[in-house]
């Protein structure tokens, strides 16, 4: 331990010595960022952090090279990816003096994940499986994106540095469980530069990461990530590092969709007003910058620019303590870890209050849904097909789950096309398809219902017939039962719950344009306005706020 020390004492007191300097050179070199509409910052600022901490770890990890002559051993490795981040961190202060466009740095990344890949750090297992010739574009994939993704949440003074300290060192624990003392030592070097740069960059900054520092921390991590974790399962040999570095991820998804879907938006297609079509405002795009970041939206809040650090350092650190917890648990201690952090994930997003996300009310749902393929009798019955076969062999699984029975699995698999065929044979001479998929009204429900149930009595009587009393439980017919008619009448039931959220949000934009006078006479003669330009006057309000 105590040579991690030394690298990391090494690292931290060479970073508070450079910088300075390289606030000096960035000055020297119009490496400026600029106050503006989009930041947060309120005079300008030197750039060029990258350059510090890159140095800082050069430095960390060279002098202990020397003074520790054990440490050689692994001077190969540390040198093929002191190589592959000092190409990243050059691309990134290219980038802080003059800005390059975002296809050419995918490039330039590109370039240097397959190195890196080539190099030996490859992905070649996810949840088990083998990947074979696709390992080298998920590993590229996985290093390109967390590269960026690291970017995503450098937008605040502080935040992105004492991330990638909290995630330097969570991924340092687990290196060291793992017994890969390369990567420890890469880690110990990255965690101490990240401190010592922590003194000028926390709030208020003298200096920022820039694109130098930030791209430099997401490639690190990306690459040091893929040889952590070997000793866990292989389901969490991908779960933990991704967990460890869930901020980052997560902000780089929520920012992928919400430029997205900003520019997608539904209006009715036709004049009665039943279809629905997709209206696409312009082109998406994924690298326009924009003030609606999770820190943005913390900030909006009310939240001070020093709390919102501090508590998205806490978010981090409770994802990062999550991650080191699953390498101690197995079974249903890991999903339950794993649950409640999916669980909480979602709370935090709609606690963001992304409108974008809003699916129901933005009725991004309804082309899919309406589309002509959903009126087709052989896509309804091949729905209906789906739904049986998955509440048959739930409700196995959970009886045998609540009865610790696992005996009946090979029976289970033998009686299911039984049971389906059993029952999509009752559906059709019940004809439920003669009637619009659309389920409307309580007498289109009670003809499901029924339907339902001559169908659940022909199955298990003809299961009977077949297979005897073995596997035949009141408690398993009772459970399908109940999800067979759940998930019927769910996809059936979804149309009319899309389309009122839908026009709760029409109503909502219509009352807010016409403002006082929304029961004014229309041309057309009626008290309101027709549905067109209903929607017509939606988008216009959407576009001018994008």
């Amino acid at each position: 331990m105590l040579k991690y020390t030394l690298v990391f004492l090494l690292a931290a007191t060479g970073c508070l010595s450079l910088t300075p300097c390289v606030m000096r050179l960035a000055v020297g070199l119009g490496a400026i960022d600029y106050p503006d509409a989009r930041r947060v910052h309120s005079s300008p600022t030197p750039r060029f952090g990258g350059l510090a901490v890159f140095l800082s770890i050069v430095f960390g990890l060279g002098t202990s090279l020397l003074l520790d002559p054990s440490l050689r051993q692994y001077g190969g490795e540390a040198t093929v990816l002191a190589l592959a981040a000092a190409s990243i961190m050059l691309l990134g202060l290219a980038d802080d003096c003059r800005s390059i466009r975002p296809g050419f740095k995918v490039m330039i990344e590109a370039g240097v994940a397959l190195a890196v890949f080539l190099a030996g750090y490859q992905i070649t297992d996810v949840f088990g499986w083998h990947l074979g010739w696709v390992a080298a574009p998920a590993t590229m994939l996985w290093i390109i994106a967390l590269t960026n993704a690291f970017n995503l949440i450098d937008g605040l003074d502080g935040l992105a540095t004492g991330v990638g300290a909290i995630i330097s060192a969570t991924l340092f624990a687990l290196s060291l469980y793992d017994s890969h003392a390369p990567s420890a030592l890469v880690l110990a070097a990255v965690c101490g530069a990240l401190f010592g740069f922590l003194r000028y960059n926390f709030f208020p900054a003298k200096i920022f990461l820039g694109d130098s520092g930030s791209l430099l921390l997401g490639f690190i991590f990306a690459v040091v990530s893929i040889r952590v974790t070997h000793k866990s399962s292989a389901a969490l040999a991908i779960s933990i590092p991704i967990l460890a570095l869930g901020l980052p991820l997560a902000e780089m998804i929520l920012t992928i969709i919400r430029r997205t879907l900003q520019v997608v938006h539904v209006r009715r297609g036709g004049s009665d007003g039943e279809r629905y079509q997709f209206l696409f405002l312009r082109r998406a795009t994924v690298f326009t910058a924009d003030k609606a970041h999770i820190h943005h939206r913390l900030l909006d809040s009310g939240i001070t620019h020093r709390n919102t650090v501090l508590l998205l350092y806490g978010v981090c650190s409770m994802l990062c303590t999550g991650a080191l917890a699953l390498i101690f648990y197995r079974g249903a201690e890991e999903g339950l870890i794993l649950g409640v952090f999916a669980v909480a994930a979602i709370i935090g997003v709609r606690r963001l209050g992304y409108e974008e996300f809003q699916l129901l009310r933005n009725g991004l749902l309804l082309p899919l849904v309406d589309a002509p393929i959903f009126s087709l009798r052989p896509f309804q019955a091949l729905l209906d097909i789906a739904s049986i076969a998955a509440a048959y062999l739930f409700s196995f699984l959970i009886w045998s789950q609540a009865s610790s029975t696992t005996q009946l699995t090979p029976m289970v698999l033998h009686g299911l096309p039984v049971v389906c065929f059993a029952q999509i044979a009752s559906f059709a001479v019940c004809n439920p398809y003669s009637r619009s998929h659309r389920l409307a009204g309580i007498g289109g429900l009670l003809a499901i219902l029924r339907t339902l149930l001559i169908a659940e009595f022909v199955s298990w009587t003809v299961y009977l017939l077949v297979y005897g009393w073995q596997g035949y439980n009141l408690v398993v017919i009772i459970i399908d039962s109940y999800l067979l008619a759940t998930m019927i009448i769910s996809w059936r039931f979804s149309f009319l719950v899309l389309e009122h959220y839908f026009q709760v949000k029409e109503s909502a934009h219509k009352f807010v344009g016409n403002g006082s006078s929304a029961n004014a006479p229309s041309p057309n003669g009626s008290g309101s306005k027709s549905p067109d330009r209903v929607v017509n006057q939606s988008v216009a309000t959407t576009s001018d706020r994008l």
